[in-house]
């Protein structure tokens, strides 16, 4: 089911507090690709995919825990 940025808040609280937090988790790749999809000017999250990754425990960032500043 795709649901929008904010309704994608409001049902996982804990993993993304704000909506600038999801956007910047599916700008920097966090999320894997096929998650969050942009259908012309709206960003769109399939919830049942988003439910699965968080469910296999999400995804390291690249390089370990410490992101180096770009």
């Amino acid at each position: 089911m795709l649901k929008t940025i904010s309704q994608t808040c409001r049902d996982f609280p804990v993993a993304f507090p704000s909506e600038q937090a999801l956007y910047r988790a599916i700008r920097e790749n966090v999320i894997p690709a096929g998650v969050a999809v942009r259908i012309g000017r709206r960003m769109l999250v399939n919830a049942d995919r988003l439910q699965q990754w968080i469910d296999n425990g999400g995804s390291a960032l690249p390089g370990g825990w410490r992101r180096e500043a770009e």
